[in-house]
């Protein structure tokens, strides 16, 4: 018998559907059933509950036994940065850079200041 005993809710399934579709992860929320406010701390009320986690592995389960690998995804990657279309390029290399941890998307930041440790520019 499995210990795991956590079912993900109706909502949390839903949510999972709609992510592939939605430009964020607020908008998927509200698309599977969760009232606004909710969607405004999806950190909170979806990411970090037990259900997605148990729907997040049961996905990354179904990848694995379809042959996706992080390996096959870095070289599709990597292909898509010199594709012959410009503008599937600039979205593998945004992607890329998300990935990467470099994107230059700033959201509910005022100001970024202080990226590199001083050590890392200095002589």
């Amino acid at each position: 018998m499995s210990k795991n005993k956590v079912k993900p809710t109706e909502k949390q399934k839903k949510t999972f559907e709609h992510l592939k579709k939605a430009k964020t992860l607020q908008e998927a929320m509200l698309a599977g059933g969760y009232s606004k406010k909710s969607a405004e701390s999806p950190k909170q009320n979806y990411l970090d509950k037990a259900g997605t986690h148990v729907l997040m592995e049961q996905y990354k389960g179904h990848l694995e036994k379809a042959g996706v690998s992080p390996e096959l995804l870095a070289e599709i990657q990597a292909e898509g940065l010199f594709d012959e279309n410009a503008q599937t390029r600039l979205g593998y290399l945004k992607e890329t850079k998300k990935d990467l941890g470099i994107t230059q998307e700033v959201t509910n930041v005022n100001v970024a200041v202080g990226v590199f440790n001083r050590k890392d520019y200095e002589d």
